[in-house]
């Protein structure tokens, strides 16, 4: 999917997506790092707040953190698809304006 971020349509293409890993070793994406999103408002401060809360829950009990990192990647996951959903249901209702 593409879209335009001027108004009209004539703006540089758009290129939505998200990291299919958001925790590899001893790194970790959020934010901006993570995923890109229309910026339609305060969605990407809000994946950084979650991403923390989760990091916190799921320190690594174990020197590799495996299974802590597949649980992280899970719950990024979700929410970085639920914040596209949001926005494309945002970008769907400005369109019908």
């Amino acid at each position: 999917m593409q879209a335009r971020l001027t108004r009209g349509g004539d703006g540089a293409p758009f290129q939505p997506g998200r990291r299919d890993r958001f925790r590899d070793r001893n790194v970790i994406a959020v934010g901006a790092a993570a995923q890109v999103l229309p910026p339609l408002g305060a969605g990407a401060l809000h994946l950084i707040h979650r991403a923390a809360g989760h990091l916190v829950r799921l320190w690594p009990a174990t020197a590799d953190g495996a299974v802590e990192a597949r649980e992280f990647d899970r719950l990024m996951t979700a929410e970085v698809e639920a914040d596209r959903d949001f926005a494309l249901m945002l970008l769907r209702r400005q369109a019908r304006r």
